[in-house]
């Protein structure tokens, strides 16, 4: 069942210092795609988890949130019964799996857990030092249930001054977010830490809603699979025979097939693959890094935006730069 496979998945990461995707498919009998899905879903329950490509590459549990028993804490129990509810369709197994844990920690247990409960971000994880800083300002206003001010800019660079009500840290890929009641907004918000600019914890005092639980955990739209896209790659043949040894999840296609579809004129020196994996900024810097050894033919998104990467690139070497 699903759910017994993530689990075990994070036991099996527990015991081995870095293991494979191919090596997780063939332990637990699905493909590496579901591989994929269910690490993903083990980041969103706040299982900080690295994946390398490369020779000495793999997947694992960043060392300083590494489990050092089996035996899980309160505040995970809380966190991993809380998802279980929101996320997996609730057949016999799956509710028998939940009353496992729910066996292990009270109802009541839980509940105070939940109230004083945050996603505990180890110092050693964050690479900037204002984001340390927010991190600890965080914590202790969580612990102290204190409001605090501060300074954010969002994503279009508008920079607004806010009160927040502070409850719950989490990770979903290599950031950091803030779950807080926005006093502004009057209403439950999600902040990246790293884009705070300002913080500063006041004196007054806040209640607890007390339904923020059920709150935190409903937002599907943090709490939600990754989209993996599937990627078609052109790479030179030559240099595909040492690439390959940094791919774990691909399938070659056949290139005469292919030939006339992506006009590749010399068939020979080519090797079409195809993979599924997450768009984002690390896979967008992996492709530009391998320079003219290969090409993305697919999807035409990924595609024109390695373009324009590249035409900015050649404007500014070429003093075009505005």
């Amino acid at each position: 069942m699903k759910t017994d496979r993530i689990l075990n998945i994070l036991y099996y990461l527990n015991r081995y210092k870095k293991v494979s995707a191919k090596r997780l498919a063939e332990e637990f009998e699905v493909s590496q795609r579901t591989i994929y899905r269910d690490l993903d879903i083990l980041e969103n329950m706040g299982i900080p988890i690295e994946r390398k490509m490369g020779f000495e590459g793999g997947i694992s549990i960043i060392e300083n949130f590494k489990l050092e028993n089996i035996n899980f804490s309160k505040s995970e129990l809380t966190r991993i019964i809380s998802i279980l509810n929101n996320y997996y369709y609730k057949d016999s197994k799956t509710k028998l799996l939940i009353e496992k844990f729910k066996n292990i920690i009270s109802d009541k247990e839980m509940e105070e857990q939940r109230k004083l409960d945050y996603f505990k971000i180890e110092e050693g994880y964050l690479m900037h030092k204002r984001e340390k800083e927010n991190i600890s300002s965080i914590k202790k206003a969580i612990e102290s249930k204190n409001i605090i001010e501060v300074k954010y800019i969002n994503s279009d660079n508008v920079i607004s001054e806010r009160q927040l009500e502070p409850y719950i840290i989490s990770i979903k890929g290599n950031s950091v977010y803030l779950f807080a009641n926005c006093l502004l907004r009057k209403e439950l918000r999600i902040f990246r830490v790293s884009r705070i600019l300002e913080i500063k914890i006041t004196n007054e005092k806040f209640t607890e809603d007390p339904d923020i639980s059920e709150k935190i955990y409903s937002q599907k739209g943090f709490f939600s699979d990754y989209i993996h896209n599937e990627i078609i790659l052109k790479y030179k043949k030559n240099f595909f025979e040492i690439a390959k040894f940094f791919l774990d999840n691909y399938e070659v296609l056949d290139i005469k097939k292919s030939r006339e579809k992506y006009n590749i004129t010399s068939i020979e020196n080519y090797v079409i693959i195809k993979l599924n994996w997450r768009i984002d900024k690390w896979f967008l810097e992996f492709i530009l890094s391998l320079g003219d050894n290969v090409e993305v033919l697919e999807p035409e998104e990924l595609r024109n935006e390695i373009i324009q990467r590249i035409k900015n690139m050649y404007n500014m070497y070429n003093g075009k730069d505005e």
